[in-house]
């Protein structure tokens, strides 16, 4: 009897064990797809920064947020910082559909003497002591730092606010050919 009891547990633990493994299969497999779409045609090649940032708030409009933009002119913009803007702007939404319950993010990015890209929510906010800098974050700081620009992240539990921002030291301008 004993036998057959530590069977039917070791078979019980097998099967929870199989349940976990699936479950992390799958989370791996959503992950990577995320990745997969993250790193996809950012068309930035072919169309302007505006316009895809745009196309890319379109389909989170679609997914129910209400998303503001205040947007300069973007046509100076060079195509190393108009690439690393958009995908930080891809990683942050990434990031504020999975973990912020928020429902409205305003976007705004200014060009002046230096070009300023702010990206805030209205969600649950978060302590950043207590946040696991994964790869969302630690790639959003590793392309601004490639390109000499100062990355901040300000947010509290609680508070309803977080404040993703990215700034260059001087206007980093290129027209585009």
């Amino acid at each position: 009897a004993e036998i057959e009891l530590a069977t039917l547990q070791a078979g019980n633990d097998l099967n929870d064990m199989a349940k976990l493994s699936n479950k992390s299969l799958g989370d791996t497999y959503k992950a990577a797809r995320n990745i997969i779409d993250t790193l996809g045609e950012s068309h930035l090649d072919s169309q302007s920064l505006s316009d895809s940032i745009e196309e890319l708030l379109h389909r989170y409009r679609k997914l129910g947020f209400d998303v503001i933009t205040v947007i300069d002119d973007t046509s100076n913009i060079g195509i190393e910082p108009s690439i690393t803007i958009y995908r930080v702007l891809q990683e942050a939404f990434a990031n504020i559909s999975k973990h912020s319950d928020s429902n409205r993010i305003e976007i705004t990015l200014k060009i002046d003497n230096c070009i300023e890209f702010t990206i805030t929510d209205n969600g649950v906010g978060f302590d950043l002591n207590d946040v696991k800098k994964g790869c969302g974050v630690t790639s959003m700081k590793s392309r601004t730092s490639n390109i000499g620009w100062a990355f901040t992240i300000t947010s509290l539990r609680g508070t309803g606010l977080a404040i993703i921002q990215l700034r260059s030291s001087r206007r980093t301008t290129q027209r585009r050919t």
